[in-house]
C-alpha cells in the first residue's frame, strides 16, 4: 500500500468525508447543503490548510494534483462549464468531462493512519492566531515559541510559514504556557510583543465590563419564562449559544488581564 505524509492523509480523509456528505445530500434532495459541503472542503480544508502545507513540502505536489483532479470531477455536475475549462486547460485532457466515468475507488490504495498529527498542528496554528488577536499582536510580527515537542520541531518550517513563528527548544525566562494535549505544549514570552501594557490593561478592563453586562442581559433573558414560551426554538438556541460564547470570551479576557498584571513578568 502507498504512504502519504500526515497532512496528505488528513486532506484525503476530508475528501472521503465530502463524498459521503454529497451522497447523503443527493439522496435527501438537499442540493444547497451539497454546495456548502463542496465550498467548505475547497476553501476551509484544501486552500486554507493543505495548499499552505504544500508550500513547505514539494514531495506531495503530485498527490495534491491527483486529489484536485478528483475534486474537479466530483464538482463537475454542479459547475459543468467551469470544470470543463479546468479539465482542458489545467489537466490537459481532450475528452468531454461530462462523459468521464468517475473512479469510485480512487484513493483507497493510500494508508490513512496519522490524521490526528496534522489536526494537532492545526490546533497550534489556531491557538497562535487566537493569542495574536487576544493580545493585539500585529499579524505581521514574527514571534518565537519555545517547545521541546518533537511534533512542533517536525513542523517548524510549516509553522514558520503559516503562523509567522520560529520554534526554539529552550528558554530560561518565564513564559506564557499553552497546552495542546498531554504530550505537546509551547511557551511564549507574550509580554515582549505587547506594545503598551497600560493601554492594553485599560482596554481589557473595558472589554471585561462589556462582556459581563452582555452575559447578565442574556442570562436574564433566558431565565424569563415568557421569552422561553413565545420565542422560536432557533431564537432560544441562538441566545444560549451567544451566552456560551460570551462566557468563553470573558474567561479569555480575565486570563489576559492576569498575565498583563503579573508584576513578575517585568
Amino acid at each position: 500500500m502507498n504512504e502519504l505524509v500526515p497532512a496528505s492523509q488528513w486532506i484525503l480523509q476530508k475528501y472521503f468525508e465530502l463524498e459521503k456528505k454529497l451522497d447523503k445530500h443527493l439522496k435527501d434532495y438537499e442540493i444547497a447543503h451539497s454546495i456548502d459541503a463542496l465550498e467548505s472542503f475547497l476553501w476551509d480544508d484544501f486552500a486554507n490548510w493543505y495548499v499552505e502545507y504544500l508550500k513547505t513540502d514539494q514531495t506531495q505536489i503530485k498527490f495534491a494534483k491527483e486529489l484536485y483532479k478528483q475534486f474537479v470531477i466530483t464538482i463537475s455536475p454542479y459547475m459543468p462549464f467551469e470544470t470543463q475549462a479546468l479539465w482542458e486547460g489545467f489537466f490537459g485532457e481532450k475528452t468531454l468531462l461530462a462523459n468521464y466515468k468517475k473512479d469510485l475507488g480512487w484513493g483507497r490504495e493510500y494508508v490513512i493512519e496519522y490524521v490526528e498529527e496534522f489536526e494537532l498542528i492545526k490546533s497550534v496554528v489556531e491557538k497562535l492566531r487566537s493569542l495574536r488577536g487576544l493580545f493585539a499582536i500585529d499579524p505581521a510580527t514574527r514571534i518565537t515559541v519555545y517547545s521541546g515537542s518533537q511534533l512542533l520541531q517536525k513542523y517548524s518550517q510549516y509553522l514558520g510559514f503559516i503562523a509567522k513563528c520560529d520554534v526554539k527548544k529552550f528558554n530560561d525566562g518565564k513564559l506564557y504556557e499553552v497546552k495542546i494535549n498531554q504530550a505537546n505544549s509551547f511557551g511564549i514570552d507574550i509580554l515582549s510583543y505587547v506594545m503598551d501594557r497600560v493601554e492594553e490593561i485599560n482596554k481589557t478592563n473595558k472589554e471585561i465590563a462589556s462582556l459581563e453586562k452582555q452575559i447578565g442581559g442574556l442570562e436574564k433573558k433566558l431565565s424569563n419564562l415568557k421569552f422561553i414560551e413565545h420565542a422560536s426554538v432557533e431564537t432560544v438556541e441562538e441566545s444560549k449559544e451567544n451566552l456560551s460564547q460570551r462566557k468563553i470570551e470573558l474567561e479569555n479576557q480575565r486570563e489576559k488581564l492576569e498575565v498583563l498584571n503579573d508584576k513578575n513578568e517585568d
